[in-house]
């Protein structure tokens, strides 16, 4: 028994070893020291990435190295806890945490913004939540928004389900509907 246990030990180191070398993991320059708001919606080429200073896009240069740069305009501030999710060509942000003086609130906003390689994103259309929250992931599948759980004013916890059509042509949302809630 002690004989296999060692061996079983041995074969641990050395697949640690061999994982902190070629095809293991690499650290990257942060990020400007931003904040990170979530995990980064991923493309062929580029990540994009939620902070407290906008939307940053990012890419793997040559000497394996990530260039980060400001994706969306200038004159959108995300607010905390904001959720981001991405269709084909779309980035959409929406729902969060605002905080002024000793007031906060939770918001209701949605936010889309084109997704583009080459260049800088542009917001196209705003939308509203069914209801104002944040702590929630989202996804889009065949033109559907779908919002998962969240929390709301006075700490009401959301288990619901619900869905909305995020046609890039229509110039707005559709109506909220709701699927069976998560238990």
């Amino acid at each position: 028994m002690k004989q296999l246990l060692s061996l079983l030990v041995l074969v641990l180191i050395a697949s640690l070893s061999f994982a902190a070398g070629e095809g293991g993991w690499n650290t990257y320059p942060n990020i400007i020291s931003m904040r990170c708001s979530g995990f980064p919606i991923c493309s062929k080429e580029k990540m994009y990435l939620l902070t407290d200073f906008g939307i940053k896009r990012g890419h793997i240069a040559e000497d394996l190295t990530v260039r980060w740069q400001s994706y969306a305009n200038a004159n959108f501030e995300t607010k905390g806890n904001m959720t981001m999710s991405a269709s084909d060509k779309y980035l959409y942000l929406m729902g969060g945490y605002q905080s002024w003086g000793p007031n906060s609130w939770r918001l209701d906003d949605i936010y889309v913004f084109t997704l583009n390689a080459e260049s800088t994103g542009q917001q196209v259309r705003t939308g509203k939540l069914s209801v104002a929250k944040d702590y929630f992931k989202s996804l889009v599948i065949k033109d559907k928004l779908y919002v998962f759980g969240g929390i709301g004013d006075w700490m009401k916890y959301y288990t619901t389900v619900e869905y909305t059509d995020s046609d890039p042509n229509s110039a707005s949302f559709g109506t909220w509907s709701t699927a069976p809630s998560m238990n």
